[in-house]
This record gives structure tokens, C-alpha cells and sequence, in this order.
């Protein structure tokens, strides 16, 4: 054996050594923080009742509900040890794997329980703040004052977006007389029919490419009398994924490249992409008409993509869990805090760095304000080149917090118009592309449709839903029929379904 080889193996068992030793510190710094906690709570006890005030009873709540949850991590830590770690089914373990899995469960226990607690004392801020702020004329008169900025801006991006449509062309198209054999739908989660019943038995979040019934594209194409129905639908997708799909001289982002595979569960990754693209494109090569409709993940995704792409280097050695595994395991607003934990350590371990990850966070803001107009011309490009034949149907977004309010009692409506700025920069682009278009095309007008989610709430990426119990801001079944109808409305033709309000 050469020296090289010999150094290689010792650098190796260095390497290993130092990994269980980093895990054991950590670990021993857990244990030292659970007797920091159970210190403040034996001190906390002793206090009188009769002194404390609303506030001191509160701190002891939560520091006697962490201190629960390291009683529960020394109780499992016992229970291990009865059953021998050290043991397993093939054969003896290692030091590291027992520390591993330890800390490991222990981290999950701690976050979970934690953060339960802390959630439920956020709601009753939030509770708290609202029920002071409507009792406040002042303060409710200034919020809606507040709203009615963003109102107005909402309103003149649609006027101007209508004036321009209808002073160069026309909004419905004359299918009348069209024979449509081969209906095609392509976009994100929207018409995907996520929150529907037959989506549900898929038992996961993401179900792409399939036919789901009672959906919008499903529901068209009996109406319309098709014979074969595309419903080329991605959750989570956004503008670029589809142009990546459509367009084989585009390569895509760093998100489509990483993380758009794992906050899709490993759906969106750019093997499947990859393998759609023959599909998507024969797709609209065979069609009659083809919708498309997406935009809302362009807002969100660029975001949550730059912050996991940062938290990736700051996660603990023995977290090699999905986004969705961490939901399942810590709850959702566990999963968000370990996250942004990992953020931070990123930033604190690893400083050479700071600029990359500014530059992602950057990024992810370009990304809607630059990458989403172009990708819309550049779909609608393809789209073109692929079949110019083809009746194309452009949808215009609702809003997802459309009523949404920042003080319910006041029906204020200031979070869903704020935010509906964002979707009216999105529907303008998506006009834009409609105005530029060489071939027949028609604008659907899909806002104020039934969402499932009609109710404020925090709305993040950790607490989405395939049903109603975390946010969903999918059609309803009502909903889905009204997508429909405003389809049948752009192609002039009559609907048996549900309609707008």
C-alpha cells in the first residue's frame, strides 16, 4: 500500500471521526439547553400565582411546554436504551448512527411541540390585535384608506388592459361552426383539479398530466364534444417549466434545475420535464384549441425556491428529509421554522457565501418582475410554431385572497387587494402576449371564481392542501364548472355549468 493510499484512509477516518464528534456536540448542547428550560420552569414554579400577571403567566406556559417536550425526548432516549441502539436487526451500530437517530427524533419532537405551542399563541395575538384594532375609528379609517390605493391600481391596469384589447382585437372566438376533435390544456395546479374528489385518491400532493374528473379541461371537452381531452396540468409549475417543456432551445433556471424538484415531491423534476416534452408538444401539434393558463407560482415559487436553496446548506447533517416529509413530521409551522433556522445558519456558517445567497433572494424577485412577461411571449411563441391552426385560449388568473381582510369586523378587504396588484401585473402580461399573438386567440376571463381557501389565513407554502384543512386556493367543485363556463364563453359557445356571480 502506498503512502498516498495510506493518508487517503486516514484522512477518511478523520473525516468520519469528526462528523460523530460535531454530532455529539450538538447533541450535548440539546441536552443543556432541556436543562436550561427545566431550570427556568423549577424557578417559574416557586413564583406566587397572586403576583404574576398575564404576561409572566404566559412565558411559564411555554417554558413548562418545552420543558414537557424534553421530558418526552428523555423518556424515548430511556426507552432506546432498553432495546439496545447499539443493536440492530443486521448487526452491531455504530456510535454515529445512534447519535444520529437520536438527535435526529429529538430535533423533530422538539420543533413539533414547540412550535404547537407557539402557533396557538400567535393565533391569539393576531386575535388579540384584531379585536383592538376594530374597536379603533381611527386606525379602521386609516386601513381603508390604505385599500383604496391598491384598489385603484388593480382598476386601471384592467381598464387599460381592456381598452387596448378591444380596440385590436376581438375577445371571443367564433368556434361556432369549428369541429373540435382534440382539446388541450396546459398550465399549472389550477385546472390541474387539485381539491376535487377523484384528485384525492392519488394520495399526494402533485399529481401531474392526468385527467381528473370534474375539472375544468374534463368538463369542456364533454361540452364541446371532443374526442380526446389533454389535460397537461402541473402543480407547482411555473412559466418557465412550461416554456422549458415547449421550447427544446431553452434550458430553463437554477430552480428548474434543483428545487423545483423538491418542493414538488420529485414530480417537477427535470428528468419528467424532460420526458413530458414529446407529449406537451404533440399535444398542441394534434389540437384544436389550446388553453393555457398559469402564473400564480411565478409569485411564490422563485421565493420559497431561493430560501431552501440557501436553507440546503444549513441544514443539520442528519436532515436529509423532503419539504413534505418535514411537514408530515415537525407540522407545517415546524417545518417553516427549521427552515428558516437553516437560513440562518447558512448565513452565520458559511459568510463567504453571503453574496450567492442575496444574489438567489434577488433573483427570485427578477423572476417575476422580468423572467414571467418574457416566458409569456415565448410560450405563446411555441405555441404558434408548433400549430398555427390552433384556436388558442389565454386565461386571466383570479385572485387566490381575493376579500381577504387584515381586520375581518371591518370587511376592510385590504390583504386580498394588496395582493391583487400582484396578479393584475401578471394578468397584464398575459394581454400582452394575447395582443401579439399572429394566430386566433381569446382571453378568459377566470377572476371572482369559487376557491376553496375563501377565508383569511397564513398563507404559505408548508400549509397548502389538497383539501380544505390548510390553504387551498384551488376552484371548488362550483369553481371548476365556472372555469368551464367562462371557456365556453371565450369560444362562443353556450355553457350547462355553474357561472360567475
Amino acid at each position: 500500500m502506498t503512502g498516498k493510499e495510506v493518508a487517503g484512509i486516514r484522512e477518511n477516518d478523520f473525516e468520519k471521526n469528526r462528523q460523530i464528534w460535531i454530532k455529539l456536540a450538538r447533541t450535548a448542547c440539546m441536552v443543556c439547553l432541556g436543562l436550561t428550560v427545566m431550570a427556568s420552569t423549577a424557578l417559574a414554579d416557586e413564583a406566587e400565582p397572586a403576583e404574576q400577571n398575564a404576561e409572566e403567566s404566559s412565558f411559564v406556559d411555554v417554558v413548562k411546554n418545552v420543558s414537557s417536550t424534553i421530558d418526552g425526548i428523555k423518556t424515548m432516549v430511556l426507552e432506546n436504551e432498553k432495546k439496545d441502539i447499539f443493536q440492530k436487526d443486521d448487526g452491531p451500530r455504530d456510535l454515529g448512527s445512534v447519535v444520529t437517530d437520536l438527535a435526529e427524533s429529538a430535533t423533530a419532537v422538539t420543533v413539533k411541540n414547540a412550535v404547537s405551542g407557539a402557533e396557538e399563541q400567535a393565533y391569539e395575538s393576531v386575535r388579540e390585535t384584531r379585536s383592538f384594532l376594530s374597536s379603533n375609528s381611527d386606525v379602521n379609517g386609516a386601513v381603508k384608506e390604505a385599500a383604496s390605493g391598491p384598489r385603484s391600481a388593480i382598476d386601471s391596469a384592467y381598464d387599460f388592459a381592456e381598452e387596448q384589447v378591444s380596440n385590436n382585437r376581438p375577445t371571443v372566438a367564433d368556434t361556432q361552426d369549428k369541429d373540435i376533435r382534440v382539446y388541450t390544456s396546459i398550465g399549472d395546479s389550477v385546472q390541474s383539479g387539485c381539491g376535487l374528489e377523484e384528485y384525492a385518491t392519488y394520495g399526494q400532493i402533485v399529481v401531474a398530466n392526468e385527467n381528473i374528473r370534474g375539472s375544468a379541461p374534463v368538463l369542456v371537452g364533454r361540452a364541446v364534444g371532443a374526442d380526446k381531452v389533454n389535460q397537461l396540468h402541473m402543480p407547482g409549475a411555473r412559466s418557465t417549466e412550461i416554456r422549458y417543456i415547449l421550447d427544446d432551445e431553452y434550458d430553463g433556471d437554477w430552480i428548474t434545475d434543483g428545487q423545483s424538484y423538491y418542493l414538488s415531491d420529485g414530480v417537477l423534476g427535470k428528468e419528467h420535464l424532460d420526458s413530458w416534452k414529446e407529449e406537451y408538444q404533440n399535444a398542441v401539434r394534434e389540437s384544436d384549441i389550446v388553453v393555457l393558463d398559469f402564473g400564480f407560482n411565478d409569485f411564490w415559487v422563485p421565493w420559497y425556491g431561493a430560501m431552501y436553496d440557501v436553507a440546503g446548506d444549513g441544514r443539520l447533517p442528519w436532515d436529509d428529509m423532503t419539504p413534505w416529509e418535514r411537514v408530515e413530521r415537525m407540522g407545517s409551522f415546524g417545518a417553516l421554522a427549521d427552515t428558516l433556522a437553516s437560513v440562518g445558519r447558512a448565513y452565520i456558517f458559511n459568510p463567504t457565501n453571503w453574496w450567492i445567497y442575496d444574489l438567489k433572494f434577488a433573483d427570485s424577485i427578477l423572476k417575476f418582475a422580468v423572467d414571467y412577461p418574457v416566458n409569456c411571449f415565448a410560450i405563446t411563441d411555441s405555441i404558434y410554431e408548433l400549430n398555427p391552426n390552433a384556436t388558442l385560449l389565454i386565461c386571466i388568473g383570479y385572485n387566490p385572497m381575493e376579500g381577504w381582510d387584515l381586520v375581518p369586523a371591518w370587511d376592510d378587504n385590504l390583504v386580498g387587494d394588496v395582493l391583487g396588484v400582484v396578479f393584475a401585473m401578471h394578468d397584464v402580461a398575459k394581454i400582452a402576449a394575447f395582443l401579439s399573438y399572429p394566430g386566433e386567440a381569446a382571453l378568459v376571463d377566470m377572476r371572482h371564481v369559487d376557491v376553496i381557501t375563501d377565508n383569511t389565513m397564513i398563507f404559505v407554502f408548508e400549509k397548502m392542501t389538497i383539501d380544505d384543512t390548510g390553504f387551498n386556493p384551488h376552484p371548488t367543485v362550483r369553481g371548476s364548472e365556472q372555469v368551464a363556463s367562462q371557456i365556453l364563453k371565450a369560444l362562443g359557445r353556450g355553457t350547462p355549468y355553474a357561472t360567475v356571480d
